[in-house]
């Protein structure tokens, strides 16, 4: 399976950011050590530095074929583009719409 997945702040439970992987659990893990200057990996350790940490919620299953992961991709864009034209948007992506 596919996953769509959003990232939520700990804080006031807003989406701050959108994405997809097949190892739903090792992504997450990869989010929370990342050393990148990534816009979310930033945001990520002064998270940690406060003591907290992001919440991880798969928002939909995707058959790992070649049609779903077309489907995958489209249902992400969606979803960043649904989230950043939220008012107060606080989607970190690097590559929105």
């Amino acid at each position: 399976m596919n996953y769509i997945y959003i990232i939520k702040c700990p804080k006031d439970n807003s989406v701050i950011y959108v994405g997809q992987t097949y190892k739903p659990k090792v992504r997450f893990s990869t989010h929370m050590s990342t050393k990148s200057n990534a816009p979310i990996s930033v945001y990520i350790r002064g998270l940690k530095s406060e003591g907290l940490k992001p919440l991880f919620e798969i928002v939909k299953e995707i058959p790992l074929t070649v049609r779903g992961m077309a489907q995958t991709n489209k249902y992400e864009q969606i979803l960043i583009k649904q989230y950043k034209s939220e008012p107060n948007s606080r989607i970190l992506n690097r590559y929105l719409i």
